[in-house]
């Protein structure tokens, strides 16, 4: 589960110090990620831009009546990603022929599970108290993006400690 809840479980017996205020900290990952059916686009497209409302664009599939592309925005940008208009504004700034078609988002703030997107330590938190966030609490394993320690935030890393975890858990850490 996401570290963003860990404060409000109730461990017995309690999560450590070192864990708990990494988790209270929360994080400040604020990305937006919209998904969309759009046309006019290269179909090779990979887009990364600075000062644009889109911080990245890809293409990830195709349907018949156009790319289904995924694309996120992060503060400064206030881009309303259920506003189509304003979704391929914010497109043609990397692909001028864009014609977005369709959107979907996931308000990942505001989901009462995840509350945020991908985990983006902050500030201090990988020099103080990283280490602490995958290690096992007695018979509780730590697992997922936001504990690993190469991909942070990717499903590699979400991989990578499932792995650790289930070793651990088979030779008895956890």
């Amino acid at each position: 589960m996401p570290i963003a809840l860990w404060p409000e479980i109730e461990f017995h017996p309690p999560l450590p110090a070192d864990k708990l205020e990494a988790a209270r900290l929360n994080h400040p990952g604020r990305m937006k990620k919209t998904w969309m059916v759009v046309d006019g686009i290269p179909e090779n497209l990979y887009a990364s831009g600075w000062g644009t409302e889109f911080v990245q664009a890809f293409p990830e599939g195709s349907e018949p009546d156009g790319s289904v592309a995924i694309a996120m925005c992060a503060p400064p940008s206030d881009l309303d990603p259920h506003d189509p208009a304003a979704v391929e504004a914010a497109m043609r700034q990397f692909a001028p022929d864009a014609r977005v078609l369709a959107t979907d988002v996931h308000e990942w703030r505001q989901d009462p599970f995840a509350k945020g997107g991908w985990y983006v330590p902050p500030p201090g938190v990988l020099s103080t108290s990283h280490s602490a966030l995958g290690r096992p609490e007695g018979r509780v394993g730590f697992a997922g993006a936001d504990v690993a320690i190469r991909w942070i935030g990717w499903i590699d890393g979400a991989l990578e400690t499932g792995a650790r975890a289930a070793r651990e858990a088979l030779a008895g850490g956890a």
